[in-house]
C-alpha cells in the first residue's frame, strides 16, 4: 500500500528468524502434501508466515486547550486532528467538566478560579464523545478495522486508553473518565498554558467482544 497508510514495514532480526523457521516448516508441509495446505495450521492468514498484521498507526493528535479549567468552566469542543506532517483532517469531540469534590466546605458554584481551591480535591470528568471526518480515502484497502483514542493528563505517567471502535468516517465513542486531583499551584499554571493531546490510533485488531468465532 504505497499511497495509503502503514505500507512497507521493516521486520526486526528476531521476528525475521522466527518467520524463517515457520516458512521452512510450511515449505516441508507443502512438499509432503504435494502443494496442498488445506487443513494444516498454515491455511489462512493466521498461519501464513508472510502475513504480518500492521502495527497500530497514529493517525493524528488533537490538542485541546485547557485554559477554561482554570476558571472552572466546562470545555465542550470539536478540536481538529493533525497528522505528523502537520496536515489537518477530521476532528475529535471532547467535553470536560471540572468540579470541586463535595464535602470540603466549598460550594462549587462560588469557585471562579482554580487558585481559590489549592489543596482541595478536584474532579474533571472527561468525555470523548467521538470522531468526525476521518480520512477514509487514505485508509482504503488497508488492514485497519478499528480506531481508539488515548491521552495522558497532567503528571500522569500512563496513558488512558479507550476501547477500540469500528473504523468509519464518523465514530461515536461516549468514553467517560473521571480524573481526580489535589489542586496545586503547578496544576493552576499547567492548565493556563497547556493543551491536552488526544491521540487517535487505528488498529488491525477489533474489540474482543466484537470478534466472531
Amino acid at each position: 500500500g504505497s499511497g495509503g497508510i502503514g505500507g512497507d514495514e521493516m521486520w526486526s532480526h528476531e521476528k525475521f528468524h522466527n518467520r524463517i523457521y515457520i516458512m521452512r516448516e510450511m515449505y516441508h508441509e507443502w512438499k509432503d502434501r504435494e502443494g496442498d495446505l488445506t487443513g494444516t495450521e498454515f491455511e489462512g492468514e493466521e498461519g501464513d508466515p508472510f502475513y504480518d498484521p500492521p502495527s497500530d498507526y497514529l493517525l493524528g493528535v488533537a490538542r485541546l486547550q485547557l485554559e477554561a479549567l482554570k476558571y472552572m468552566l466546562d470545555v465542550d469542543e470539536a478540536t481538529p486532528l493533525v497528522d505528523y506532517k502537520g496536515s489537518s483532517f477530521g476532528e475529535i469531540l471532547v467535553e470536560m467538566v471540572p468540579e470541586v469534590v463535595a464535602g470540603q466546605g466549598i460550594e462549587g458554584e462560588d469557585v471562579e478560579d482554580l487558585e481559590e481551591v489549592v489543596g482541595k480535591n478536584l474532579s474533571i470528568n472527561v468525555r470523548v464523545k467521538g470522531l468526525r471526518g476521518l480520512p477514509m480515502g487514505l485508509l482504503k484497502g488497508s488492514a485497519y478495522k478499528s480506531v481508539y483514542v488515548k491521552y495522558r493528563f497532567f503528571g500522569g505517567d500512563d496513558y488512558l486508553v479507550g476501547d477500540m471502535v469500528g473504523l468509519k468516517m464518523n465514530v461515536t465513542m461516549d468514553w467517560k473518565k473521571e480524573l481526580k486531583f489535589v489542586v496545586t499551584k503547578e496544576l493552576c499554571e499547567f492548565v493556563v498554558g497547556a493543551a491536552l493531546g488526544f491521540e487517535v490510533w487505528v488498529s488491525a485488531g477489533v474489540k474482543e467482544s466484537e470478534e466472531v468465532g
